[in-house]
């Protein structure tokens, strides 16, 4: 069973209701779950991400959570109101099994036979891109990072003179920093090997800022923090686009889903809502992707992207089911005056 939208709204349904380990531990126990073959460390949605990739991946079908669902929504349960979940599991319970429906295409009308071509540009965006596209995204990938804090994984990356940008969820005050370390090159090779780690500790001491460090920014979600060494000089930096993401623009996200090897989502990619503070795509992502770099087809910082699951669309305010980072030009400015 593959993961689904279904389970990425569980996911972060259930992180909200059972933040605590020993409260998950207890729901899922009771789900006859076997918890010695889960992670149960880690932030709440790290932590619900691998409750329910373990009952995705030994049962191959939706009995485990069903049983799971069964549970939290019981009487005296954190779920017993949640009418969300309770829908989820009738519909389950039906044999109603989620699946989520193919993308519209868009389809070009068919010309008069004198007007025929044998090439079309399919859709109101041409998806053609120079073959240096690929080259461009290898090297901007060198400049994302697996962020390893004590309270689980995300990631993150380097701009300017050697600073990582990560969320405020992720590394959340100066404490938080000094504990926490990056490592580049966390991912497989071309022979499915493990690439050769190197570690860089932060400095928050030399210089650092969070977004709820002001109440104007407190929703902003984001964290800088100035990196021990010399990172730059060997993996690079990223920019910023000095213009934002625009709806039906094509985004990218280069990520450590789960906390685990580094992966680019290049599928599904299109943008559906963009306002002054958020910007929100279709584009894939897991717990462990916050603080990942959105870019656009110039692979240029477009948004930092922080979280997915039930969002407010910034247009009709409507209830949706869409990732979302937070717009590129605020984490800028906020950039801009830490190093002025």
């Amino acid at each position: 069973m593959n993961w689904n939208e279904t389970l990425t709204i569980l996911n972060y349904r259930l992180a909200r209701l059972y933040r605590q380990p020993n409260a998950a531990i207890a729901v899922v126990e009771r789900a006859n779950y076997n918890t010695l073959q889960i992670d149960i460390s880690g932030n709440p949605a790290v932590m619900w991400f691998n409750i329910l990739d373990y009952a995705r991946t030994t049962a191959n079908n939706w009995n485990k959570i069903i049983a799971l669902l069964e549970v939290v929504t019981s009487p005296n349960e954190m779920g017993a109101e949640d009418e969300t979940l309770k829908g989820i599991l009738e519909n389950l319970k039906k044999g109603q099994v989620p699946v989520e429906p193919p993308k519209p295409v868009a389809v070009a009308a068919v010309p008069p036979v004198e007007e025929k071509r044998l090439e079309k540009i399919m859709g109101s965006k041409s998806t053609l891109l120079p073959i240096s596209f690929l080259e461009q995204g290898l090297v901007c990938a060198r400049a994302v990072v697996r962020v390893v804090t004590p309270a689980g994984l995300g990631t993150g990356f380097l701009v300017g003179d050697n600073y990582v940008i990560t969320n405020n969820h992720v590394i959340d005050s100066i404490d938080t920093a000094r504990q926490s370390v990056l490592q580049f090159n966390f991912q497989k090779t071309l022979q499915g090997l493990d690439a050769p780690l190197e570690e860089f500790s932060l400095d928050p001491d030399a210089a650092f800022t969070t977004s709820t460090d002001r109440p104007e920014t407190a929703v902003l979600d984001y964290t800088i923090v100035k990196v021990k060494g010399n990172p730059a000089a060997k993996y690079g930096t990223l920019t910023f686009s000095p213009t934002a993401a625009k709806k039906e623009d094509f985004v990218n996200i280069i990520q450590h889903p789960a906390g685990g090897p580094k992966q680019i989502a290049l599928y599904h990619n299109v943008v559906t809502g963009v306002d002054e503070q958020v910007v929100q795509y279709l584009t894939d992502t897991l717990p462990g992707s916050s603080g990942s770099p959105v870019f656009n087809s110039a692979w240029q910082v477009v948004a930092l992207h922080h979280a997915g699951g039930e969002l407010v669309d910034p247009e009709s305010s409507q209830t949706v089911v869409r990732n979302q980072g937070i717009n590129g030009l605020r984490v800028k400015e906020a950039f801009d005056q830490l190093i002025a």
